[in-house]
């Protein structure tokens, strides 16, 4: 038989019988190189280096192989005809196809670990070959399995199809960022935003990127991985190794490490830059995440839009001959050390940059209050607003933390829920930044606590326990009260060890919330010292505002036997703004009205939103809401809250929500009577307006110490309606030029240790010592108790809902304002109170129900009859109430009771208020004939025209009680009393029906004169108060005191029946007749902590004989100033009647002699019951 050997056999023996299961490209291919080889041998031409020029030829070469395979197996199987030399070629091919293969895998040139997936073409077999950073070897035939490589890279899980190469016997994979299918880093765009003025070049922009680093963080502030910022412009952040069910986030910072870095931020700090970190948070779902973006900002300098000498109005005044004086008075900054931040923490300048927003260097009071800390001190810094307080704290807490932060503990105090709110935004941006710095070894967790946040708050103060991390905790004085008393405190704390504790606005509280938080302080130091055995708490006291602060520090190093450090801000050399003064003359009211109108408007128009805060004082109440209309109503129309008034009988709630407005920039002018009160931080105010000036120098320093506080320039623009004032104004200005630190003007906290309060929590405290404990209320006698509380002794909250916000208000503004039926007007809306409600959930919280004051709800509340009976058009209600001349007045039933306290001379007086109901009274004009100028003159008249009683039950829900101490005196109205006169002007109009009913006594006389009793109680208790206003003012001046520190009140109440009152009222209104009118008066000046007895009562007397000599000499000025100081703070009490008197003075001058008489009457009032002091003419029952 003879053997087949040639190329040629193997095409027409084999190739052409598989023909049908060749595709038609390998056939060609095939047939093509055998038949032009026809005649080679068979055994030769079966070599490697043929089937690899024949793969390379081909379209797929893997096709080829596997026909070249199937051809190669159908020659042994018919090994029988085929030459031994070509069956054995065959053979030694088949055998190379399944020979050893040694595969490894890189990823970005390093080996990684590795599976080889081996899945056969039929899908019913896999193989997977696991290795870690070794070579695999194959022994298996690449044709007969599709062959994958997965990797585990550190920018997560590649993939890549394999096509081996048939001729290598070592096959390296290199794999790149196109095989990562399943990413385990986000992608991270990052942005540089610019403020206005800062331009960057790309030069700049490269070197700022190439210190940006990326950090990935949980909620905890724990950092999960971090990473640079590519040329790209873009961070690829690892993900977590673990599963994370929490929320990420992503925070750009700047690091300034060597010598590049030094540069970059000596770049910073030339160009007077500032920068803010990026935040964002990361959607797991996605690999490429949104942009974070990073801030450059100019360092803001406050400079004036508008200055008023680039106004028309100035230019107007200019042509007038009007301005007096024009100045420009140079402002500087405080001292600054030559300690950087970063230099004094030891740590990376980048820090500085993204927790501060600089690498500033330390104010000289701010190195020295931190250096006091280090060695062990407390202090007391007294620095204005913008001057780096809250910096020492920060700056000390974490330097703390860095030594030691397992089980620490800083606890921040600051009085008002809205500022922890703020401080709480500082606190943590600066903590963050710490921890992703990795400054501490754990994170500091910072915590807002409060009765709103308790639940929440809990939870992340459990957390932080668990782990003994770093903690600050803010809160407020109620709160850590309730929780002492409650035995709670020390749960939140467990073993930690206080470090420090921080008390904010310490200028903020009244005498006995200070004199209380300074015990609470003093009892938590002795816990930690002597009950827990940890080391005393280091204290720091921050103020803006503080009177006198070496006095006052020894004030707080007597109570709490601690050595505390007073310290101030230093003023150096370097210009920190300019101060423009304009003094302007104006020949009446009228036209200084005009003059302040046409500034104004010309800034709102040419500004809008985003004028300078400005601040304007005038003499009224009646002009500010006037101005404030105009405004409104005018060109501010179109932005809401631009500007609004701040009025001393204003609710507390009212007053702290145009504060907050104010501060935050959203009222930009803002319209007050008296004096914004000290300490309260209204923010960086520019410009200040006075239209008139005050008497006292110190009201006056207080208004000009609000403007430039925070650098930049600032303008104070002073109107003088006469030449009394601009005498006054000259002296003034003297102070103005050397207004630095105005501390001999400010107000002085006080802390009164020594009271009987304190006292009592003394005793209570020695008696249960090592309870963890502080006492909900003592005993001040055997028979009454007084509760402990910060703010108020009432224990209800009443949440007012209807109008525009949910706000919390106090019961004395429910009592007073908020009774069902009441009118309120909250900023320029008519409401009506409908109800109030107790809430099903909380004992004490009540709802109080407020509906727009309409037609309809007029009618449902009180009846459109009314309106009608007394002759009101009811379609003018909405006006009626805005003007003025509708509004109701709070029926209260006051009762004094007073205990005799036999050890001192003050006096143990309960207050006690009954609502009975609302009253609803109009104000009305009526003309008469005055016998003094022999004229007809129009008059103020006010009627009584319904009255809405309250349920009994919410009468008993709505009591209020008040214990204090103090000097209660007594008067009583007799025939030659001036308040006769009052009297007599003022019920007037109801000469007639005395007159008619006056024969006939019976009950329907009695039910129609029941408003004209209450009416004459009205007026004879406003006139009381307002006399007792002006002696509050006056002790406010001689002793530099809040005015709200001494506790005020008035109870008038009938001496014998309402018989004997309207027969007293009859002889003086129609028969002339001065006779005594039986109602007892009696005054209360009230203190907890018995702040009355410090009274120097003589100088008070000395200053009313100055005001009433004053009163003889300039007749009008002296009657603005007393009107002016005829309000006090949380008293529902004003001189509205008077006020419009006083405006009508301008149209009549005939009006003088009215308005002297009656201001005369409330100075007489005030001079009788400060002698009755001086006389100690204090009574008790």
């Amino acid at each position: 038989m003879v053997r087949l050997w040639s190329c040629h056999d193997f095409l027409t023996r084999v190739v052409n019988c598989l023909k049908s299961e060749i595709e038609e490209d390998i056939y060609v291919l095939l047939q093509e190189d055998l038949f032009n080889n026809c005649d080679m041998r068979l055994s030769e031409w079966l070599s490697q280096e043929r089937l690899y020029m024949l793969a390379h030829k081909a379209i797929d070469s893997r096709r080829l192989l596997a026909v070249l395979r199937l051809c190669l197996e159908e020659v042994i199987r018919r090994s029988d005809i085929w030459d031994a030399d070509v069956v054995l070629k065959a053979k030694e091919l088949l055998g190379w196809f399944r020979r050893k293969v040694r595969i490894r895998v890189r990823y970005r040139g390093e080996p990684v670990p590795f599976t080889l997936i081996l899945c056969s073409k039929s899908g019913d077999r896999k193989l997977c070959l696991r290795s870690e950073l070794e070579a695999i070897e194959l022994h298996i035939s690449r044709e007969e399995y599709n062959v994958s490589v997965e990797a585990s890279t550190e920018d997560g899980i590649a993939k890549r199809k394999l096509t081996l190469d048939m001729f290598k016997d070592e096959l390296t994979i290199d794999l790149n960022e196109d095989d990562i299918v399943e990413p385990n880093f986000y992608e991270i765009p990052v942005e540089i935003a610019t403020g206005e003025g800062v331009q960057l070049n790309e030069h700049f922009l490269d070197l700022l990127l190439k210190h940006i680093r990326l950090v990935l963080v949980d909620e905890l502030g724990n950092v999960l991985s971090e990473a640079h910022v590519n040329e790209n412009r873009v961070a690829k952040l690892r993900k977590p190794d673990a599963i994370f069910d929490g929320r990420l986030f992503v925070r750009a910072h700047l690091r300034l490490n060597g010598d590049e870095g030094r540069r970059l931020a000596s770049i910073l700090e030339a160009g007077g830059c500032r920068f803010e970190y990026g935040e964002i948070e990361i959607n797991p779902a996605e690999v490429r995440q949104r942009s974070c973006t990073v801030f450059v900002k100019q360092r803001v300098v406050n400079r004036l839009r508008l200055r008023f000498s680039d106004t028309e109005a100035y230019r107007c005044c200019k042509q007038e001959d009007k301005i007096l004086l024009e100045e420009g008075i140079v402002r500087y900054g405080y001292a600054k050390s030559r300690v950087r931040v970063s230099e004094w923490l030891g740590v990376d300048k980048g820090f500085a940059y993204s927790a501060l927003g600089s690498d500033h260097t330390l104010y000289e009071h701010q190195l020295k209050a931190l250096k006091l800390l280090e060695e062990g001190k407390d202090v007391l810094v007294c620095a204005p607003n913008g001057s780096g307080k809250t910096e020492i704290v920060m700056l000390y807490a974490l330097k703390k933390f860095m030594e030691n932060p397992e089980g620490a503990a800083v606890l921040a105090i600051y009085p008002t829920k809205a500022l922890t709110g703020d401080q709480e935004k500082r606190w943590s941006k600066f903590f963050i930044v710490a921890n992703d710095f990795r400054l501490l070894k754990l994170p500091a967790l910072v915590v807002k606590l409060d009765r709103d946040t308790v639940e929440e708050a809990r939870e992340r103060i459990k957390t932080a326990n668990k782990y003994k991390s770093p903690l600050i905790i803010l809160s407020n004085p109620a709160f850590i009260l309730s929780t002492l008393q409650n035995g709670k405190l020390y749960d939140y704390l467990e073993n930690r060890r206080i470090l420090l504790i921080v008390v904010d606005e310490i200028h903020y509280y009244t005498s006995k919330d200070l004199s209380l938080l300074i015990k609470m302080l003093d009892y938590i130091v002795k816990c930690e010292e002597d009950l827990l055995g940890k080391a005393g708490p280091r204290m720091a006291f921050l103020s803006a505002t503080v009177g006198n602060p070496e006095a006052f520090s020894r004030e707080i190093r007597k109570a709490l036997d601690k050595e505390i450090v007073a310290i101030g801000a230093d003023y150096g050399k370097h210009r920190r703004g300019t101060q423009h003064v304009y003094v302007v003359k104006a020949d009446s009211e009228a036209e200084a009205e005009k003059v302040v109108l046409n500034y104004l408007r010309e800034l709102v128009i040419k500004g809008g939103k985003d004028i300078e805060k400005t601040l304007v004082f005038v003499p009224s109440r009646n002009l500010a809401e006037r101005l404030m209309k105009s405004l409104s109503e005018g060109v501010a129309k179109h932005y809401s809250d631009l500007v609004q008034c701040h009025l001393g009988d204003m609710s507390l709630e009212e007053r702290e929500e145009v504060e907050e407005d104010f501060r935050r920039g959203k009222t930009r002018i803002l319209f007050t009577v008296k004096t914004l009160e000290v300490g309260i931080d209204i923010g960086d105010v520019q410009r200040v307006i006075h239209l008139g000036i005050p008497h006292s120098l110190n009201d006056f320093i207080q208004r000009e110490g609000r403007i430039g506080r925070r650098g930049g320039d600032s303008e104070s623009i002073i109107i003088v309606l006469n030449e009394a004032e601009r005498k006054r104004v000259e002296e003034y200005i003297k102070y103005i030029r050397g207004l630095s630190v105005v501390s001999e003007a400010i107000h002085v906290p006080v802390v009164k240790t020594d009271s009987l309060l304190i006292k009592r929590i003394d005793e209570w405290l020695k008696r249960r010592w090592g309870s963890l404990k502080f006492p909900k209320e003592v005993k001040l006698t055997k028979d009454l108790t007084i509760t402990v509380k910060f703010y108020s002794q009432s224990g209800k909250e009443f949440i007012v809902r209807g109008a525009k916000a949910r706000k919390s208000v106090r019961a004395q503004d429910v009592v007073y304002r908020y009774l069902p039926g009441s009118i309120r007007i909250v900023k320029g809306i008519n409401y009506i109170v409908e109800n109030i409600t107790k809430s099903d959930t909380k004992r004490k919280r009540y709802y109080v129900w407020l509906v727009r004051a309409g037609i309809r709800s007029f009618d449902r509340i009180w009846g459109l009859s009314l309106l009608h009976d007394a002759k009101i058009y009811y379609r003018g209600l909405k006006d009626l109430i805005k003007r003025g001349n509708l509004f109701t007045v709070s029926d209260i039933d006051k009762i004094f009771k007073v205990y005799w306290s036999l050890a001192d001379d003050l006096l143990i007086v309960k207050v006690v208020e009954i609502p009975l109901g609302v009253k609803l009274v109009h104000r009305f004009i009526e003309e008469e004939y005055d016998p003094v100028t022999r004229e007809r003159v129009k008059r103020i008249r006010f009627r009584c025209i319904a009255n809405k009683p309250l349920p009994k039950e919410l009468r008993e829900e709505l009591r209020l009680e008040t214990v204090s101490r103090g000097k209660l005196i007594e008067l009583r109205i007799s025939k030659d009393s001036p308040l006769l006169s009052v009297l007599r002007e003022t019920l007037a109009h109801y000469g007639d029906m005395l007159e008619k009913h006056y024969k006939e006594i019976d009950r329907e006389f009695y039910e129609k004169t029941a408003n004209v009793i209450w009416l004459s109680r009205r007026v004879v208790e406003e006139y009381v108060h307002l006399a007792t206003h002006l002696i509050l003012n006056l002790i406010s001046e001689v002793h530099r005191w809040r005015q709200e520190e001494i506790y005020h009140d008035v109870e008038v109440r009938l001496e014998r029946d309402e018989a004997e009152l309207l027969k007293a009222l009859y002889e003086i209104l129609n028969v002339k007749k001065e006779v005594d009118v039986p109602l007892r008066i009696r005054v209360l000046f009230a203190n907890e902590v018995d702040l009355v007895r410090d009274v120097n009562w003589f100088k008070v007397y000395k200053r009313l004989k100055g005001y009433k000599e004053m009163l003889e000499e300039d007749k009008l000025e002296a009657c603005r100033d007393i009107i002016a100081n005829c309000y006090a703070f949380r008293c529902f009490v004003t001189p509205y009647a008077l006020e419009q008197l006083l405006e009508e003075t301008r149209e009549n001058g005939n009006r003088v002699k009215e308005l002297v008489r009656r201001v005369a009457v409330i100075l007489m009032l005030a001079e009788a019951i400060v002698k009755r002091v001086l006389d100690n003419a204090c009574v008790g029952t």
